[in-house]
């Protein structure tokens, strides 16, 4: 990681975290040092130095007749940024639940790229309570395993479809052969399908051929759905895997119901 980003990022100007950054290396170094081994400008550095000793980040000591500054240590500056950040974030959220309104019936929303997605995915199994219903292929199932494997160990209920093959990464795991790559689907797929708590839903096209898009809602109606179709697709894949070298016998006698399904 880039410290000096990573300071910026804490709320650091580009000046102050160079001037931070040396007084790291060289604690009680001298304005005129601190330029040196900063590369901050000897016009700017005591600006810089007065403000970060407003701020409780840089201290001051006199020796002889030199002004000499030490930084506030790096343990206890993080610590104390996080507890302001987290004192922030506890009064923004109950501030917030005051604040917005639920929405009675949630709406589609887009998820553009596939980065995207698989946060949103990772967010939505963060929350979950009582159950998960996941429906994907296994690059991305492997993306969440540790989400989900946490998610079983502390009760969760998880149902899992991979369309292919991989290690089950939870108890619940069925597995489906992945559809042919040609036909009216051949744009869609790779897809992934979460639904956490019947209440909350993701349906996204993963393809390497078009753009990555996903439509997240917390519409019940659509997440209800959304689970119906992996609980379909659960129960067949479990039926098939019990049925064994029997299955191609009862699909040739469903021919007309293959030509609706595969086209």
């Amino acid at each position: 990681m880039d410290v000096e980003q990573g300071l910026q990022e804490l709320g650091f100007s580009a000046y102050e975290a160079k001037v931070y950054l040396a007084l790291l290396r060289h604690p009680g170094a001298t304005g005129y040092e601190v330029a040196r081994h900063s590369g901050v400008p000897r016009s700017k550095v005591y600006e810089v130095l007065e403000k970060l000793a407003a701020l409780d980040v840089v201290h001051t000591s006199q020796t002889e007749d030199q002004v000499r500054y030490r930084p506030l240590p790096y343990r206890t500056l993080l610590q104390r940024r996080k507890n302001e950040t987290t004192a922030l974030i506890e009064h923004l959220s109950a501030a917030l639940e005051e604040w917005a309104r639920p929405e009675p019936d949630g709406p589609l929303i887009t998820v553009r790229g596939y980065e995207a997605v698989l946060t949103r995915s990772a967010e939505m199994l963060a929350s979950a309570r009582q159950d998960v219903f996941l429906s994907a292929w296994p690059k991305e199932i492997a993306r969440l395993s540790p989400q989900l494997v946490e998610l079983e160990a502390r009760g969760v209920d998880v149902w899992l479809l991979v369309y292919g093959t991989m290690q089950p990464p939870v108890r619940r795991c069925y597995f489906h052969e992945p559809p042919s790559a040609v036909g009216r689907l051949t744009e869609m797929l790779p897809a992934l399908v979460v639904v956490v708590d019947h209440s909350e839903a993701l349906l996204a096209s993963l393809s390497a051929t078009t753009p990555v898009t996903a439509l997240w809602t917390r519409h019940r109606g659509v997440a209800l759905i959304a689970a119906e179709y992996i609980k379909h697709d659960l129960f067949l894949a479990a039926v098939a895997e019990r049925l064994g070298p029997e299955l191609p016998k009862i699909m040739a006698q469903v021919q007309d119901l293959q030509r609706m399904w595969f086209g």
